[in-house]
């Protein structure tokens, strides 16, 4: 990882970049390198110090490349979790097929953007598609995984709460639990429209 939500952006002076620069060093030295490789990184890599020379090798090592912002919410699945993916090839042959399980718009090497345009459609899925429908979250919870009345009651209008029929979620963070706000989304079980009759 070369930076975080929160965190720093040290970019390559980032301890955590060290085994990438390794990674890098070596791949720029073999003779025989992978046809192919596959990489997925952080939002904000694609303008980093370290993803241009990885750019870079791989332009010294003859690969063809192509760089995607995704999100699970682009193809259909209630997640926010934006993230840049890379594909990378030696083959000389024709590649024309290879974004055809991606969105149409794949990016080129030196502009990198999100790759889905704000009028592309896709099959939207609320959140009852992935709930059990053996079980009644809202009776047996147990009480360690429910928000206590006065947290709430504290904290209501910064929690991310979702409802079985949102279309989104967002990904939890490490101080999710912990703090309550841009943590990641919670979870109610009961129609949104109650929830906003007795709480809003």
């Amino acid at each position: 990882m070369i930076s975080s939500r929160n965190g720093n952006v040290l970019d390559v002076e980032d301890a955590r970049c060290e085994s990438f620069l390794f990674v890098l060093a070596m791949l720029a030295r073999l003779t025989n390198p992978p046809e192919n490789i596959i990489m997925e990184n952080v939002k904000g890599f694609e303008t980093s110090e370290a993803c241009r020379q990885m750019r870079d090798v791989l332009r010294k090592q003859g690969y063809r490349f192509k760089e995607y912002l995704l999100s699970p919410i682009h193809f259909g699945i209630p997640n926010s979790r934006l993230r840049y993916y890379l594909t990378a090839w030696r083959d000389p042959a024709d590649k024309s097929e290879l974004p055809k399980e991606l969105p149409p718009d794949e990016l080129s090497e030196d502009s990198v953007k999100t790759v889905i345009d704000a009028g592309t459609t896709y099959s939207e899925l609320d959140l009852r598609q992935f709930l059990h429908p053996s079980v009644e979250i809202e009776h047996s919870a147990p009480p360690s995984l429910l928000i206590p009345l006065d947290i709430l009651a504290k904290y209501l209008m910064v929690l991310d709460i979702k409802f079985p029929t949102s279309t989104t979620t967002n990904c939890f963070t490490s101080g999710y639990g912990r703090y309550f706000k841009g943590t990641g989304s919670m979870f109610c079980p009961l129609p949104e429209h109650m929830v906003n009759d007795s709480w809003l």
